[in-house]
């Protein structure tokens, strides 16, 4: 969560800096998206595999969602009226409202359509307190010299 957050300020920063700095700005919020991407892609899949099927589906959907939405988002900036000036403010605008929309209402609607048994499993804090521990033993077992 604080990858995200950080990468929403220094995206805003870089939206209202003069360049060059916004191409920085723009850097460093990409960087931080690419840590959010690393942990989606790692950690929180293989925490996912050691869920169910239908919770570990329920989450590849979702993660592939946001992956290919946000990998968008700085695409638009870049080509934008903050970058590189290549589409309009008007084209600018329809890009971040269909993504908006997509990524947002697309993203809710595949988490309510689940079905409250696929979520009352996924959202179970008995069963992520156990796959916690199953993660953490696993971790250990992997740094252990013996």
């Amino acid at each position: 969560m604080g990858a995200d957050i950080f990468m929403i300020v220094t995206g805003f920063i870089g939206a209202v800096e003069a360049p060059p700095y916004n191409y920085l700005w723009w850097v460093i919020s990409s960087g931080a998206f690419l840590a959010i991407l690393g942990s989606l892609l790692t950690e929180y899949s293989a925490s996912a595999k050691r869920r169910n099927g239908r919770v570990n589906s329920l989450f590849q959907t979702l993660r592939n969602i946001l992956i290919v939405l946000w990998i968008c988002y700085p695409i638009v900036w870049i080509l934008g009226a903050e970058g590189f000036r290549v589409i309009s403010v008007g084209w600018e605008t329809l890009c971040y409202a269909v993504l908006d929309l997509c990524a947002k209402v697309g993203f809710g609607f595949v988490v309510v359509s689940a079905g409250n048994e696929t979520l009352a499993q996924a959202s179970n804090s008995d069963r992520i307190m156990e796959t916690t521990h199953s993660y953490m033993q696993s971790e250990e077992r992997e740094r252990s010299p013996y």
